[in-house]
């Protein structure tokens, strides 16, 4: 089991571990060589996520601190394939339920079922970039 990752406060990372450190905006404009509103703008933008990779990191130095990044997903990758194989099957599965019964050759409902497993099985066997066209 991982750790889980904390939450970004609500006014970003860079203002807390600041003033925890008790450092001046003042101080830190100078270990980065700008001018000190330009540190208030860097807080204002990390707090609403709009601060760039390449500025955080340059702050997360200058603060002598290190930036981790993470992406992680909301649910297990298995889960989300088998999400999208299945949206995948039914979205496929639509237009040939319909068109058999426009023919008049309307499958029950078990049929479809199984039609729709044998699709996934099929998807899986295939390329996963298949699910995502």
């Amino acid at each position: 089991m991982r750790a889980p990752l904390p939450q970004k406060p609500p006014k970003g990372w860079i203002k807390p571990l600041r003033e925890g450190l008790g450092m001046p905006t003042s101080y830190l404009a100078r270990v980065m060589d700008v001018e000190q509103s330009t540190i208030k703008r860097y807080e204002e933008a990390e707090a609403s996520s709009a601060i760039s990779m390449k500025t955080l990191q340059k702050i997360a130095d200058a603060l002598g601190c290190e930036l981790k990044y993470a992406l992680v997903p909301k649910f297990p990758l298995a889960q989300i394939i088998e999400e999208r194989e299945l949206q995948v099957t039914e979205e496929q599965m639509k237009s040939v339920v319909h068109t058999m019964a426009l023919e008049d050759q309307a499958i029950k409902e078990e049929e479809r079922t199984a039609l729709v497993a044998d699709q996934v099985k099929a998807l899986l066997n295939g390329s996963r970039r298949d699910l995502w066209r």
